[in-house]
């Protein structure tokens, strides 16, 4: 699947002429992959490349995470966070 513009360009006019897409530009598609692939947990150096891009920094105007998605990250880290206290605390002797 070639995410590139070059690879998105030529499907553009036939969506926008079936009235598939409205207000479409070709990125929109690479925003969406990028971000779809971010909650997928594909890391950022990997998804670089997928697009085409040698720095993540590039990548990074690509990935919108999702309300749900932040909210699930924060539950993770939550978990996380506290089976860590509950480890240290066990390794604390009275």
């Amino acid at each position: 699947h070639d995410v590139s513009p070059s690879g998105i360009q030529p499907l553009a006019p036939r969506a926008v002429k079936q009235g598939v897409v409205i207000g479409f530009v070709p990125y929109d598609f690479r925003h969406t992959f990028a971000t779809r692939v971010a909650e997928a947990g594909v890391d950022l150096p990997t998804l670089a490349a997928l697009l085409g891009h040698g720095s993540i920094r590039c990548v990074q105007k690509y990935v919108h995470p999702t309300a749900d998605h932040k909210k699930q990250a924060m539950k993770r880290y939550d978990r996380t966070f506290r089976l860590g206290k509950k480890k240290s605390r066990s390794r604390v002797k009275p």
